[in-house]
């Protein structure tokens, strides 16, 4: 309703409606007081409204300050900076417990692929050491053996 009052009534638009002339254009008689008293009406009425807002949210800001120091426990500087330390520290801690968990998971999971392929490679070997001859034979394909399983790349990757 406040806004509505800031714009001129239909009786005060007729009222400065001034009298057309010859060439069809209209002239508006101003009233340069009624239009400063209404200017200065409508500027303390904005500033009324922006005082009792200030307080408002002040006052608001004071009680909301309060309630939440009772409900968190933080009243200080220090109170939330030691709370924002056992954070950081449980935080650390979850970290932690996570990438244990990951680690154990991703060697498990090497380890079976590993075997699995391994596995493949000594049936292979042992195929090859029943149709070989010579014990010479046997100790040199065993050997390129532990050289191919030392060079593979998935081995290479986890050589220290």
């Amino acid at each position: 309703s406040d806004y509505r009052a800031t714009w001129p009534s239909k009786d005060e638009v007729s009222k400065n409606k001034g009298e057309e002339n010859e060439e069809d254009d209209v002239e508006y008689e101003v009233d340069w007081e009624a239009v400063d008293k209404k200017r200065k009406e409508i500027r303390k009425r904005a500033v009324d409204n922006l005082g009792r807002n200030l307080n408002l949210i002040e006052k608001d800001g004071r009680d909301l300050i309060e309630r939440a120091k009772e409900q968190t426990g933080i009243h200080t500087k220090e109170d939330l900076k030691a709370w924002a330390g056992t954070q950081i520290q449980l935080a650390t801690e979850c970290l932690g417990e996570f990438m244990q968990g990951y680690r154990n998971g991703r060697d498990e999971e090497i380890d079976k692929m590993l075997n699995v392929y391994f596995k493949d490679e000594e049936n292979k070997d042992e195929l090859t050491k029943t149709s070989t001859e010579s014990s010479t034979e046997a100790n040199s394909l065993l050997n390129t053996h532990r050289r191919r399983r030392r060079n593979h790349p998935v081995m290479r990757r986890f050589r220290l």
